[in-house]
């Protein structure tokens, strides 16, 4: 099934990982998260889920000056203990999405599964 919110990007042979990219419902083109399936010496089949993470004090019902607050404090968090927490999320919210989701999860299963038997891992 081709989806156009569930795409492969890469397939690695050598090392037999499979790269999917899922798209958000949340109408964010920028919101992306890369799910890898794949063969780890050490824990065998491993799911790794990438997100990149944004800072924006410009969410939510903040006028200028708050938002400028919001920004100090969190540079001021950032100096002096050189971490700030940060939430991103995905959002599948409809019926092919998720089957989408599912079949790219099976399928980098199965391959996996088959590179580990080939390989004698």
């Amino acid at each position: 099934m081709i989806s156009n919110k569930v795409m492969k990007t890469s397939n690695y042979d050598d090392s037999g990982a499979i790269l999917y990219k899922v798209d958000c419902d949340c109408m964010d083109n920028d919101c992306i998260t890369t799910i890898e399936i794949a063969h780890e010496k050490e824990f065998g089949l491993t799911l790794t889920f990438f997100k990149k993470l944004r800072w924006s004090s410009h969410w939510g019902s903040l006028n200028w000056f708050q938002r400028q607050i919001k920004n100090i404090k969190a540079a001021i968090k950032i100096l002096f203990t050189g971490w700030i927490e940060l939430e991103e999320s995905i959002i599948i919210q409809d019926k092919e999405h998720i089957i989408a989701l599912i079949e790219a999860l099976e399928t980098g299963k199965r391959k996996i599964l088959d590179y580990e038997r080939i390989n004698n891992l």
